[in-house]
């Protein structure tokens, strides 16, 4: 943490729950500079909930670049953990994540393009649901209609996304022109005869993301550490 001489440090905030979090970013950044705290209050790297641009809450803690703890320090509460990935024939790049016990909680794969002017997609592949597929924002007429376009799809991350712009503050990882906005929308194309019952789930967006440092979850169903493990591995 850094402070300035002859002033006291301003405490760290406790962690808050995982499971319930529907948005947050990845950073070391706890309270960000502002015309009041000319240095920024900095933590360990962490799963952070953003509390408007004043605060940004551990609800989990990174550990190496595969493993993400409920306690700091001392580490003895793991939420998951990455396998290293590993190549499939398909050239698509698989990171299983598992949770406490070993147990998988699903894969998330990078899909390469097609051709060499489109950029890779991702597919998360779950054990007890639907694949779910992330993309750029693709509407559908229904969507055209109700006038939901790209600004209405990026105000889904405003709450996380909207950094430094009032007073000079500035988030745990300020967002970069380039980060890629994705809507992760459940699949139906490779789920015939897989899970009976879930026909209505074809098509909701459960995620949506830029780049891999701002992420809201829009489905309250959707594992949150099969959303942390993307922020993990990023849009790369």
């Amino acid at each position: 943490m850094i402070f300035s001489r002859g002033a006291q440090p301003e405490p760290l905030a406790d962690p808050v729950p995982w499971r319930d979090v529907t948005r947050f970013t990845v950073g070391t950044v706890e309270r960000p500079q502002s015309p009041s705290r000319k240095r920024a209050v900095v933590g360990p790297l962490a799963i952070r909930v953003p509390s408007g641009r004043v605060l940004y809450t551990p609800c989990a803690y990174v550990v190496g670049d595969r493993e993400l703890y409920e306690d700091h320090p001392g580490h003895q509460t793991l939420i998951c953990a990455l396998d290293a990935p590993v190549e499939a024939e398909s050239g698509e790049r698989v990171h299983i994540v598992r949770d406490a016990a070993g147990t998988a909680l699903g894969s998330l794969h990078r899909v390469p393009p097609k051709h060499r002017l489109a950029r890779h997609t991702w597919r998360i592949e779950r054990p007890d649901g639907a694949p779910v597929v992330g993309r750029p924002p693709r509407l559908s007429v229904g969507e055209k209609a109700a006038g939901l376009g790209v600004k209405a799809f990026t105000g889904a991350l405003q709450m996380v996304g909207d950094m430094g712009a009032e007073g000079g503050d500035q988030g745990p990882r300020p967002k970069r022109a380039s980060a890629r906005e994705l809507e992760w929308r459940v699949d139906g194309g490779r789920r015939a005869g897989r899970h009976d019952g879930q026909d209505s789930d074809v098509g909701k967006v459960v995620m949506a993301s830029q780049g891999a440092d701002l992420v809201k979850v829009l489905d309250d169903g959707f594992d949150r550490r099969l959303a942390f493990a993307f922020a993990l591995i990023g849009d790369n």
